[in-house]
């Protein structure tokens, strides 16, 4: 984790890293870099004439993959230790910190009943035969992810969890297929 400058839920500027010396290193340098003026080569009066400034920036989709697939990992062993040191798990840790693996994964629509907890990030576990699915959803389904993880045992065959991480009240619940079932009940 490098530090960074990030926007806590209240909209305050919170810096994030592995510790106070750190985070005030960050800071010193990020107020000298930022208090010096800087020409910039891509602008163009030319092209900008209307007053709007526009602003670019490079994505790299590959790394949001990798970013994401270590949230599931991450979470994966938190909640599961067992699966820890399992050699399936290779594949996956290779994906995090090279980008290449032939990490079977994939872009997924928002399923109503998954991702039905409001204000909620989740995480499915889903285990089928000698498998395991792991599909993240983050703002209640508006980006879901998966992944699947081969020849890896965390549940009984065609059992699943769900991982609610409420970003609201900043809280985690791993739920059982019971819970998460009975879950949509309402008295």
């Amino acid at each position: 984790m490098k530090p960074r400058i990030v926007l806590d839920n209240k909209n305050d500027l919170r810096i994030r890293a592995k510790s106070i010396e750190e985070a005030i290193n960050f800071t010193k340098h990020f107020l000298i870099f930022t208090s010096k003026p800087v020409k910039l080569k891509s602008f163009s009066k030319e092209i900008n004439d209307n007053g709007f400034i526009y602003v670019g920036h490079n994505f790299d989709s590959l790394k949001n993959e990798q970013a994401m697939v270590k949230i599931m990992l991450n979470c994966l062993v938190y909640y599961f230790s067992n699966s820890k040191n399992n050699t399936s798990l290779e594949n996956v840790k290779n994906f995090v910190k090279n980008g290449n693996t032939e990490l079977k994964r994939s872009i997924e629509q928002r399923d109503e009943i998954i991702d039905s907890k409001e204000k909620s990030h989740n995480i499915f576990f889903q285990q089928y035969q000698n498998n395991v699915r792991v599909r993240l959803s983050l703002f209640n389904g508006q980006l879901c992810y998966s992944i699947i993880i081969e020849n890896l045992m965390i549940l009984p065959n065609m059992n699943y969890n769900r991982l609610i991480i409420d970003f609201v009240k900043r809280i985690n619940k791993l739920e059982s297929k019971n819970d998460f079932l009975t879950s949509f009940h309402k008295d």
